[in-house]
């Protein structure tokens, strides 16, 4: 993904392995 990192903070905490 290309977007700021507090983003991908967020997405990984709403998908989580």
């Amino acid at each position: 993904m290309e977007i700021m990192p507090d983003h991908i903070h967020f997405f990984v905490s709403a998908h989580p392995k």
